[in-house]
């Protein structure tokens, strides 16, 4: 005789389920549980746990919490509702919830580690990192405590601690990817780039498909002047995701370090693409027309980065030498007042400004700005080479010699070339 099945049958059923990974078929069966006894407190717990495996989340809270109502002291279910309510971004509930189960239990190793998670997540790294010191008391072998531990650590900004934390994970687990990314990130911050390409290599070992890696790698051998392993390594970043921004900016740089301006050019344009509203694409963009000698192109850049909104005193002293190039004096030294109002004390801005009062012949106007760029930097031997060019024009022919001698006693230790702009790079 065939006999019917229990809410416990169906129960235990459900469970099975949900340990192989069937939810759909689990949560059937608990269903069906409660349907028979639902005031089962085990069968809402289950019945929480295949929603939240399902990702239906707020279900799955009110699940637990039907649990509580028949059963306030079920560690299970203030566990599963501060994991639900944790992915629903309610971190700070979620921390409420694993308290009672740590008060419960105060052995629970799960509680003290997903509540560490929680709390990182709020950014309470400190809080973060005792909780995942309770859990480690308790389970020392926890490689994801270890793991998330140097996480938190990292961002408390002790770098060495982390590097520990991770080495600990490793020692557990040598295979695990994501624990030689971040021992890698950790020891980037720490300087010891060399190192860190060596965990990054190992992190691609066990998956090359960790764009992250091989991105992070690429900043390592930037950060080295490696530039050419820092192409290779944006590259294969670029080959698994094409739409990452950062990476073809990056590699954009990488390029212009190495003086290969057109590709620089090409990576840069590839980044707006993605992203048009990255101003510092436009800003190295702008450089790298410069260097390019495409000085029209070049103001427009700027001009579009200008756009986007108020810059700072580099771009606009960057356009106006730009337009100094293009031989468009006037444009060039209106360019340049707004970048000695923001920065009065802008010495490359003076410089440009005094060469184009020179080139429309107002030497007065060129002195004074020449003298403000020395005021500035005594040690720029192309201002007091300009000064003196200046004096000569207004008759001045002994302090013309003066400070032509001064420039002549700077050059050995400065060749007079002006340097570069400053160029961003994403680390």
């Amino acid at each position: 005789m065939r006999t019917r099945n229990t809410a416990d049958d169906y129960y235990y059923k459900g469970t099975e389920y949900v340990n192989i990974g069937r939810y759909k078929e689990a949560l059937r069966s608990f269903n069906k549980a409660l349907k028979i006894n639902p005031g089962n407190s085990d069968a809402w717990v289950g019945h929480g746990n295949a929603l939240e495996e399902l990702g239906r989340n707020t279900e799955a809270i009110k699940s637990y919490d039907k649990a509580l109502a028949i059963n306030p002291e079920d560690p299970d279910a203030w566990l599963g509702r501060g994991n639900g309510l944790d992915e629903l971004g309610r971190h700070g509930e979620a921390v409420a919830s694993y308290d009672n189960v740590i008060r419960i239990n105060p052995d629970d190793c799960a509680a003290w580690f997903n509540r560490g998670i929680s709390l990182e997540r709020l950014i309470l790294y400190d809080d973060a990192v005792a909780s995942y010191d309770t859990a480690l008391e308790i389970k020392p072998d926890n490689c994801a405590a270890w793991f998330n531990r140097g996480n938190a650590l990292e961002g408390l900004g002790r770098y060495d601690d982390a590097l520990t934390s991770y080495d600990t994970a490793l020692r557990i687990d040598p295979d695990d990817p994501d624990g030689w990314f971040s021992r890698g990130h950790a020891l980037e911050e720490l300087d010891r780039k060399e190192e860190a390409i060596e965990s990054y290599d190992k992190a691609l070992t066990i998956n090359p498909e960790n764009s992250e890696a091989w991105f992070n790698r690429g900043n390592a051998f930037f950060g080295l002047g490696r530039y050419d392993g820092a192409v290779a390594s944006y590259d294969n970043a670029l080959g698994i995701n094409p739409g990452d921004s950062e990476a073809w900016f990056n590699r954009g740089n990488a390029f212009f370090g190495l003086g290969r301006y057109k590709e620089a050019l090409i990576s840069y344009d590839t980044t707006l693409k993605i992203c048009p509203g990255n101003s510092d694409a436009w800003f190295n963009r702008s450089i790298t027309l410069g260097h390019l000698k495409r000085y029209k192109e070049a103001v427009e850049s700027y001009d579009h980065l200008l756009n986007i909104g108020p810059g700072p005193a580099n771009v606009w002293c960057n356009r106006g030498n730009m337009l100094l190039m293009l031989g468009r004096n006037e444009e060039a030294i209106a360019s340049l007042d707004k970048a000695l109002l923001i920065n009065p004390d802008y010495p490359d801005a003076w410089l440009d400004r005094g060469v184009a009062f020179s080139r429309l012949g107002r030497h007065d106007d060129g002195l004074i700005s020449y003298d403000n760029a020395i005021r500035i930097n005594p040690g720029d031997s192309m201002a007091w080479f300009n000064r003196s060019i200046a004096l000569s024009h207004l008759k001045r022919y002994k302090e013309a010699i003066e400070s032509m001698e001064k420039s002549q006693k700077i050059i050995p230790d400065d060749s007079g070339k002006k340097q570069n702009r400053k160029r961003k790079q994403r680390l």
